[in-house]
């Protein structure tokens, strides 16, 4: 996997075990297929399996290494992503490019995955 730092944060490091809030757009073909960008950050626990509070591996690693504030470009092959099975519009075997900006990290036990209340 690839990345680009396009901003470097200067908050707290995100690594495993973190439990962060991102904005991402990912894009297949630079089509953006999903967006986070006008609704709600996406949280998730940094290095937990996707059916427990993760997400998929390109991302998960992806932010491993930033700082908040920063925001980075992944270029993420299939195997990180939805590999040999695809998903929806997106074919067996697509490498995605992901824009993610790191907005938090949750510092409280309090909770299970991370979410915000834009208002």
């Amino acid at each position: 996997m690839l990345y680009q730092d396009i901003v470097v944060g200067d908050g707290p490091l995100a690594k495993e075990g973190s439990r962060v809030a991102v904005h991402f757009d990912a894009k297949w073909k630079g089509i953006t297929f999903v967006t986070t960008r006008q609704g709600s950050p996406f949280g998730f626990d940094v290095g937990a399996p996707p059916n427990m509070g993760g997400t998929l591996k390109g991302l998960d690693l992806g932010v491993r290494g930033m700082r908040v504030g920063g925001q980075r470009r992944l270029i993420v092959p299939a195997k990180l992503a939805y590999g040999d099975k695809g998903y929806g519009e997106i074919p067996p075997g697509a490498e995605l490019t992901v824009d993610v900006a790191l907005l938090s990290i949750k510092t409280s036990a309090v909770g299970y995955q991370v979410k915000l209340v834009e208002g």
